[in-house]
């Protein structure tokens, strides 16, 4: 899919010094993997440092990250030949410029391509860009998306555009678009649960791009510079997307394990509690032939310490109260007598009895507190 021509890809405003200088890097893409972190790594601040540690003839790069839209602008009210940096991870084909005619470009540095999201389930299998007529499409400022864009002008789509790739997922979401379109590079990069939410498809009848550095036409020392260590960037660039995906792989085990642990959490409480019950239904079973309520209870005392049994393995004990000073943050007063055995402000009788879990209040207990002998 093609943005807009305009793009013309995000060069440079300034004329460069013929050898070496500090060169603008414009980066477009402010999102994963080309820029996170607060703009403080990822692929765009990773290439700018690998070069400027590379590069011959005293060049230095330094990046710049600007929305599209403004670097479009920014290309625009400039001629082509006057402009002197670069513009990182662009395609020809998004800057109208298949030929290499307009701007110089370096040897690819790696491929990509684009892809539909809808909320799941998808409303429908998009076989050609036609099938996507009478959807609601979210975009991007200063981008050109081929064949959406016609289907727009034609008046079988509505296009509404947000400032950034983020704000359209939301969106979709919310059901307020119908889809979107994103590379494949940012959707790998998003959060494995995330990306869960979406239905994705292929752009119908478009192909994968290369992406490459688009540099100022009158530069030509720098495009040999930059193509001498194209080969070196594509293999960093690769194994960083190796990592990535890698690292992405652990992250979605991590969830998956997160969720596990969430769902089956409390299986080994229950599986100690599970003999309780068999002995509760082995006791009201054993109490409909009992001639006395003696075996019954035993039978249910034993299942009770039995049950504080299992509670105490995993940490479960019970609130001393009777007879102990009143505390407010581990027992709950619910009622004030006088007492002329019990001191002032002790507890005279428990209610409901009070338990913590390790060392943390899991139920305050309900007692009565005594306020002293009577005059």
């Amino acid at each position: 899919m093609r943005w807009v021509s305009a793009l013309a890809g995000v060069v440079l405003l300034l004329a460069l010094p013929a050898w070496g200088g500090t060169i603008q890097a414009y980066n477009s893409y402010l999102h994963p993997p080309f820029l996170d972190n607060q703009g403080q790594s990822g692929l765009a601040p990773d290439l700018v440092d690998y070069l400027n540690r590379r590069l011959d003839r005293g060049y230095r790069l330094q990046l710049v990250n600007l929305p599209r839209a403004r670097l479009a602008r920014l290309i625009l009210d400039r001629q082509e030949t006057r402009f002197g940096g670069v513009a990182l991870f662009l395609t020809p084909r998004f800057v109208a410029d298949e030929a290499h005619t307009r701007f110089l470009w370096s040897l690819p540095l790696s491929s990509d391509y684009n892809l539909l999201l809808f909320r799941r389930p998808a409303p429908k299998t998009v076989t050609s860009l036609n099938s996507l007529a009478g959807l609601r499409f979210a975009g991007v400022y200063g981008h050109r998306y081929q064949g959406i864009d016609e289907l727009k002008d034609a008046g079988l789509i509505r296009r509404e555009d947000a400032a950034a790739e983020a704000v359209n997922l939301g969106k979709v979401l919310a059901g307020r678009a119908d889809f979107t379109v994103m590379n494949h590079s940012y959707f790998a990069a998003l959060d494995g649960g995330y990306a869960g939410l979406f239905a994705t498809q292929t752009v119908p009848h478009e192909a994968a791009f290369n992406r490459y550095i688009l540099i100022g036409k009158h530069n030509r020392e720098l495009q040999q510079a930059l193509d001498a260590k194209a080969e070196e960037c594509k293999a960093a660039h690769e194994k960083y997307l190796r990592l990535a995906a890698e690292f992405d792989n652990y992250k979605r085990l991590a969830q998956r394990d997160q969720r596990e642990q969430i769902k089956f959490g409390n299986e080994q409480i229950l599986k100690e509690l599970l003999p309780v019950v068999d002995n509760l239904e082995r006791a009201i079973k054993s109490a409909k032939g009992a001639k006395s309520v003696d075996a019954l209870t035993e039978g249910v005392e034993l299942t009770l310490k039995q049950l504080v049994g299992a509670l105490t393995k995993f940490g479960v004990k019970a609130v001393e109260s009777v007879g102990k000073t009143f505390d407010p943050s581990t027992q709950q007063a619910v009622a004030q007598v006088p007492s002329d055995t019990v001191p002032e402000n002790h507890v005279v009788e428990e209610y409901q009895k009070g338990y913590l879990l390790q060392d943390r209040i899991l139920r305050a207990a309900m007692v009565t507190v005594s306020t002293g002998a009577v005059n």
